[in-house]
């Protein structure tokens, strides 16, 4: 919770969690991580207080002001499990990089999350609480009836669904007629029209149809700007979709058994057709990260996977992977680059396209300017952990050059290491996984967005051909912008009744 003192002209923050890793409180004028204003805390392995006043630019850890100032009485303890961070500060900031807590525009924003060896931060462990209201600290006169204090939103609990808080469009369709319309959901629950809500729609055209062919499709029109607490903005840059379509009649997906499956199940026809209603498990939902802004690049010659191209230039990529099967070695070559900055980059190994049980190799560039590329495995949904055998990683090597930094590597089709999957195999999912590094940049943090997963299975063909030579893997080339599941941190509970929007096109 939070104050203000009039006297000091300061307002006194106690944030605590139950968590054993940081805490912070932010400031925004977007409700978004982007351009927020942050104060993190934590205990570190000597079971002391580390605290920074920094800012969020982007989708990664904030950036540690140079003027640390404007906190005072800074405290901090961990007691029985809990973290407790004290803190003032400044009501209204001399640092540019601060925002003034006596703005009325102000959202506060509530997170936390894991902190690895007693010291590095990583992303946030669920998706930070933020105040749906602005909130401004009177500073003012001593002689002023003081503000009560501000409530801190829980943080420590379920991490949010990718279905919670959703901006939707749904869309049914019989031959030439159609319906279509805006929705929100405020969890898994059933959506409505943003006018239950006291929205409006804000879809400027639609129009769908069922083909003969046997497709239901759908185009609608919405501006970029369109906000309300309803409705999310189309931001530029990568943003997180999901979709889903529902059930067929007799051709029902549930994880658990329902009350349809029972004997005496009064209406086994539940699910009919152009009604909204559970989209059911696995195959008939999704989701991919997309950026409208970027047209899609073509891939060049070799067999790959890219996102983030710069326009008209397929090297220069946020994201970049290509390979090449050497049949006589019985080796895959592979090209990992991206333009970010500061940042790691992964290709995994998958059976299943979720994180855990991937086997996985990242790479990036140290402090020191040395290219680091090392072998792991994840179990579960923490940093993956080093591989004991280093040998299946051969020819490593990689630099950083007019702001692109690229890794080469070699993998034997068939690894001796048991924490390694065989390239060969022909149930492999191909993992595209990046990052930010650590500020001293010794280690990596949690991916900034959920990875994507190759669509199909991709399988190596190492067998050597009547020539010798090296062979492009027989593997169709992947969407260029897709993701897999959400990250969750605990384990799943059976799926309650939802749907979600079918995959539109926008403008």
């Amino acid at each position: 919770s939070c104050q203000p003192n009039p006297t000091t002209q300061t307002v006194d923050c106690v944030m605590s969690t139950t968590t054993s890793g940081w805490i912070a409180l932010g400031v925004s004028k977007n409700r978004r991580m982007v351009d927020t204003d942050v104060t993190l805390g934590f205990i570190d392995a000597n079971n002391e207080l580390q605290i920074r006043d920094g800012y969020n630019t982007g989708y990664s850890p904030p950036v540690t002001d140079s003027d640390q100032s404007q906190l005072t009485n800074t405290r901090g303890s961990r007691v029985d499990g809990v973290t407790t961070v004290e803190f003032s500060r400044a009501c209204r900031s001399t640092d540019s990089s601060d925002f003034s807590m006596t703005d009325s525009d102000n959202y506060l924003i509530f997170g936390t999350g894991p902190v690895f060896n007693g010291l590095f931060i990583s992303y946030h462990s669920i998706r930070p609480t933020i105040t749906t209201e602005t909130v401004m600290f009177d500073c003012g006169s001593s002689r002023k009836r003081r503000q009560a204090p501000v409530p801190v939103a829980e943080t420590a609990g379920t991490p949010i669904h990718p279905m919670d808080c959703s901006d939707l469009v749904i869309g049914t369709a019989r031959n030439d007629v159609f319906r279509m319309y805006d929705a929100y959901t405020r969890d898994r629950s059933t959506p409505f029209p943003d006018s239950v809500y006291g929205g409006e729609d804000n879809l400027i055209a639609a129009v769908g149809r069922e083909t003969p062919t046997g497709f239901t499709e759908f185009k609608f029109r919405r501006r970029l700007d369109t906000m309300s607490a309803f409705d999310h903005p189309l931001v530029n840059g990568r943003q997180y979709f999901i979709y889903a379509h529902g059930q067929e009649q007799n051709n029902y997906h549930f994880r658990l058994r329902t009350g349809i499956h029972v004997p005496t199940a009064s209406d086994r026809q539940f699910y009919k057709d152009d009604e909204l209603k559970y989209h059911g498990f696995t195959r008939n939902r999704g989701s991919r990260v997309v950026d409208l802004t970027k047209s899609k690049t073509a891939m060049p010659d070799l067999p790959g996977f890219s996102y983030g191209c710069e326009e008209g230039n397929a090297n220069r990529c946020m994201y970049k992977v290509t390979w090449v099967v050497d049949t006589l070695l019985k080796v895959v070559n592979f090209t990992l680059s991206t333009t970010a900055v500061d940042s790691w980059i992964g290709l995994g190994v998958s059976k299943n396209k979720f994180m855990p049980s991937t086997d996985v190799i990242l790479a990036w560039i140290d402090a020191t300017g040395q290219t680091v590329i090392t072998d792991r495995f994840a179990s579960g949904y923490f940093p993956p952990q080093l591989d004991m055998d280093q040998s299946q990683i051969m020819d490593a090597r990689g630099g950083s050059v007019g702001g692109l930094s690229t890794f080469q590597f070699s993998r034997p089709c068939s690894s001796s290491d048991q924490s390694d999957f065989s390239l060969s195999d022909k149930d492999n999912y191909l993992a595209y996984p990046m990052g930010s590094l650590t500020p001293d940049k010794s280690f990596f943090t949690k991916h900034t967005l959920p990875p994507s997963f190759s669509d199909e299975t991709i399988t190596f063909d190492c067998t050597a051909t009547a020539t010798g030579k090296p062979e492009y893997a027989n593997t169709a080339e992947p969407e260029p912008e897709h993701t897999a599941e959400p990250e969750p941190e605990h384990t799943a509970e059976p799926e309650p009744e939802h749907t979600a929007e079918p995959e539109p096109e926008h403008t």
